[in-house]
């Protein structure tokens, strides 16, 4: 036997029923409970006669899915809503949950997340949900270090600064870098932000300065020895108005690239 309520129709005389009209409360054979109509006790909001569900209504299939809606609660982490099966089975919840404050999608029987079912990487949207596949193709497209970036050296002292703000980003800078030489000398990226001891003794030494060398590169150079250390461009052009050779022993210049234009000014102690 199924038991009906007829819903709220106002006062006065029924005159007509259509079947919107009868909300399913009980089936006696089969002990379902269905649907109870919820009257708002304000008859003139305009959403007077709301219909909730009292109970759990679930669609069961014969492998256990289920499709639920159940009464909102004011605990924001009970569900009101789900897609799944085995709801709240520690070993075979597979579900999609809904509460009021979030989505919630769990899988503990294959303890997995989700997964696409499909090449999406090239549709992806600033707010989309990315692949594995995705996230290690930026990475992978990302540029190798070109020489200007400053590192952290094991046995330097580096520096932080800055606030992090716009302004005054943060910043650091490796300070004591020493490279000795004993022999000519070709530069590298690496070797921006140096100071360079030529070790060179009674032997005369060569340093050369290539192209592509980083952005405002710069080296300053000690001569450590007696015999004559020679600055020298190649397919580079190197200013200074006295001479291209460090003065002598004990002296010291500077090397700075402007800008990336393969010019560089030789500061401080030279002779011709």
């Amino acid at each position: 036997m199924e038991i009906y309520e007829i819903q709220n129709k106002g006062k006065g005389v029924i005159t007509t029923l259509v079947p919107n009209d009868l909300l399913l409360i009980t089936d006696t054979d089969t002990g379902i409970q269905g649907l109870q109509d919820v009257i708002d006790v304000n008859q003139n909001l305009p959403f007077a006669n709301l219909i909730n569900v009292a109970q759990s209504l679930s669609f069961d299939t014969p492998v256990g899915g289920e499709l639920g809606i159940n009464n909102v609660s004011s605990t924001v982490d009970t569900p009101f809503a789900y897609i799944g099966k085995q709801r709240g089975n520690v070993l075979t919840d597979v579900s999609l949950i809904f509460t009021t404050n979030k989505a919630l999608f769990r899988d503990f029987q294959n303890n997995r997340g989700l997964e696409y079912d499909g090449d999406y990487e090239a549709n992806f949207l600033p707010r989309s949900l990315i692949t594995k596949q995705y996230l290690l193709a930026q990475i992978a497209a990302i540029p190798p270090p070109d020489g200007s970036e400053t590192k952290l050296i094991s046995g330097t002292t580096t520096v932080a600064s800055g606030n992090g703000t716009i302004a005054t980003p943060y910043k650091l800078e490796t300070v004591n870098l020493q490279k000795p030489i004993t022999a000519d000398y070709l530069l590298t990226a690496a070797d921006n932000n140096y100071s360079i001891k030529v070790n060179n003794g009674s032997t005369p030494v060569t340093i050369t300065v290539p192209t592509g060398l980083p952005e405002n590169f710069f080296i300053g150079i000690t001569q450590k020895g007696t015999a004559d250390v020679t600055i020298v461009g190649s397919s580079t052009t190197i200013n200074n108005p006295i001479g291209f050779k460090i003065k002598g022993q004990g002296f010291c210049v500077g090397l700075e690239q402007i800008g990336t234009t393969n010019i560089f000014d030789l500061l401080a102690d030279t002779k011709a």
